[in-house]
């Protein structure tokens, strides 16, 4: 592996201090932990052209993680971010320098035990990105930044998780 994820976690002690526990090597890079479950994505090449993302759900035991159920959730991953019970996943174009590229959004199931996945979202353009700092606007929306304009803003509709939709967009230099 050329890489190397590693989960560091901190729990509550008993005299209400903080411990750090030792850190953990995890399959592909950690996403979402809860509890003792670790949910991490992994890059494979499926043969010498094919690029396949697996979503791993890992159990924390005995220094290590061992793999509960893995799903392969496609090609073109950019990023994840899970909110609560789900991972909303971005995905780019096969091509990127094609006319019409575009990326994609979709949600996972982290709940589920086939990783059920919901609808996929066209968004206009590409280069989104999930934010740093908190990722819901006050009424919900789950927030995108990039897109076709660097200072674009994307607001999308996750009432239904798995069924997402755009709810607006802005760009801040207008």
């Amino acid at each position: 592996a050329i890489y190397r994820y590693f989960v560091e976690r901190i729990v509550l002690a008993e005299d209400g201090g903080l411990d750090v526990l030792a850190p953990v090597n995890t399959p592909g890079r950690p996403v979402a932990v809860h509890g003792d479950l670790v949910y991490s994505i992994e890059p494979r090449y499926v043969d010498d052209s094919h690029l396949a993302i697996a979503l791993h759900r890992s159990v924390l035991r005995d220094g290590g993680a061992y793999i509960e159920q893995s799903a392969d959730i496609g090609g073109g991953y950019t990023d994840a971010h899970a909110i609560g019970e789900h991972l909303f996943v971005l995905s780019g174009p096969p091509e990127w320098c094609a006319e019409d590229a575009h990326a994609e959004l979709f949600a996972v199931s982290l709940a589920s035990t086939d990783f059920a996945r919901g609808d996929t979202l066209e968004l206009p353009g590409i280069q989104w990105r999930f934010p740093l700092g908190p990722s819901l606007d006050e009424s919900g929306a789950l927030l995108l930044l990039g897109g076709p304009l660097p200072q674009g803003r994307l607001f999308i509709d996750i009432g239904d998780p798995m069924r997402p939709r755009i709810e607006r967009y802005t760009n801040t230099t207008e």
